[in-house]
C-alpha cells in the first residue's frame, strides 16, 4: 500500500472528526510499531503504546481497521467508527471482509478514508454488542473472574 496515501485518508478524517467533536485523536499504536517512535505519521497527534485498553475505557469513541480495540470498545460499550480505503478494497480483500463482518456483526457505521466528507459516532446498539461479547469474548460465568481464577478453576476440573 502507499502509506502516504493511507495516512493523509486517515488524517483527513481524524481532522474531521476532531471538529466535530471538539476531541482529539489519540492513536494506540500496535506495540511493533516502533517506526512511530520516530517519524509521527499522523501530523504530531499523540501516540501511546501498550495502553490500548486504558485509551478506549477513557474514550468518547474508538476509530479502527481491525484489531484488539474493537473488542475493548465492545466490552466497554463505546461508539465505534470503521475505516478503509480504496487499497484496502483493492489490495486487501480479505482485510475488507474482515472489517465488513465487523460492520454487520456490531451495527456500526464504515466510512471509505479516502472519500469522506462527514463522520458520526453512532449510538451503541447493547444487542449487537452483547451477541458480540459472548459470542467471541467471554461467557457470563468468566466475565466477572480474574484471568487467574480462570485458570485456576481450568486446572482444577482438570486434575478433579
Amino acid at each position: 500500500m502507499d502509506a502516504r496515501v493511507y495516512f493523509d485518508s486517515l488524517n483527513k478524517c481524524f481532522r474531521i472528526l476532531e471538529r466535530k467533536y471538539n476531541k482529539r485523536v489519540i492513536i494506540a499504536a500496535h506495540p511493533a510499531a516502533h517506526n512511530y517512535r520516530i517519524n509521527n505519521p499522523y501530523e504530531g497527534r499523540r501516540i501511546l503504546f501498550n495502553k490500548t485498553a486504558e485509551l478506549v475505557k477513557n474514550s468518547f469513541g474508538v476509530i479502527g481497521h481491525a484489531s484488539t480495540a474493537i473488542s475493548f470498545a465492545v466490552l466497554n460499550y463505546k461508539p465505534l467508527v470503521l475505516f478503509t480505503t480504496n487499497q484496502i478494497i483493492e489490495r486487501l480483500p480479505s482485510d475488507q471482509n474482515y472489517i465488513e463482518t465487523f460492520r454487520t456483526t456490531l451495527g456500526v457505521p464504515l466510512y471509505n478514508a479516502d472519500n469522506c466528507t462527514d463522520l458520526s459516532f453512532e449510538e451503541v446498539n447493547k444487542i449487537k454488542y452483547d451477541a458480540y461479547r459472548y459470542s467471541y469474548l467471554t461467557n457470563h460465568y468468566s466475565e466477572n473472574q480474574t484471568n487467574f481464577n480462570n485458570i485456576i478453576s481450568i486446572l482444577v476440573a482438570q486434575k478433579g
